[in-house]
């Protein structure tokens, strides 16, 4: 069988393609590569697809790729995943230190309640686990769905989400969050035109926000 590649992952490929060569897969015999829409890698009968992240992984969250390749996964292979390539959510934290650490738990949560794909840290053991998870289908000992366990946490609303922010910072009240929303900026200060972080001197441009608030601001939401 010939597991098949997107050519984005072309960094990697030739550390799939030494593996295969040593003889430590059973099943897969080489890759093809090509230009894929639905996955990074999968299995050419549409057995297994994986989305792998790993350096834009935060990013692709808050700007709402990371929904699309999900939904994409799921809807063209009956077991789909998402390799994340770090070890450990507290390893994907201090990977993205610009971003406060309950909002990518709390999007990390969300993400999961709205998608059913078994999600794996694999750090730097990309090619061996990938190897690993599809030959176990092969072998007719499917891998426990993680995804079955349906995390409890829901999609927070849109208005827990401005009491959240109220909390924590002091004098914000609902018609300051309403103008930073009007603004164009999203719940981590990122501007959805540009996709670029806010910067003290648009927030100060913002009616209503000083200085003194602009750098609370900044301080709990980036």
């Amino acid at each position: 069988m010939k597991l098949c590649i997107d050519n984005r992952e072309r960094d990697r490929i030739p550390l799939f393609e030494n593996y295969i060569k040593a003889g430590k897969t059973k099943f897969i015999d080489g890759i093809v590569t090509g230009n894929y829409q639905t996955s990074d890698i999968h299995t050419p009968d549409g057995l297994v697809g994986i989305e792998y992240k790993k350096d834009d992984f935060v990013t692709s969250i808050f700007n709402e790729q990371l929904d699309k390749q999900l939904k994409e996964l799921k809807d063209n292979f009956q077991y789909p995943y998402l390799f994340i390539g770090y070890n450990s959510i507290i390893d994907t934290i201090s990977n993205n230190i610009g971003t406060n650490p309950d909002v990518i738990i709390g999007a990390i949560c969300s993400v999961l309640s709205r998608h059913k794909v078994t999600v794996m840290f694999v750090g730097d053991f990309l090619v061996p686990v990938t190897i690993g998870v599809i030959e176990r289908f092969y072998d007719g000992k499917t891998p426990v769905k993680l995804s079955s366990y349906t995390p409890i946490r829901r999609k927070p609303t849109s208005k827990e989400i401005k009491h959240a922010m109220m909390e924590k910072i002091p004098n914000f009240g609902a018609k300051k969050v309403n103008s930073l929303f009007e603004n164009g900026f999203d719940i981590i200060l990122i501007n959805k035109e540009t996709q670029q972080r806010a910067s003290l001197e648009e927030l100060m441009q913002i009616k209503g926000i000083g200085g003194k608030l602009a750098n609370q601001i900044k301080e709990v939401l980036s």
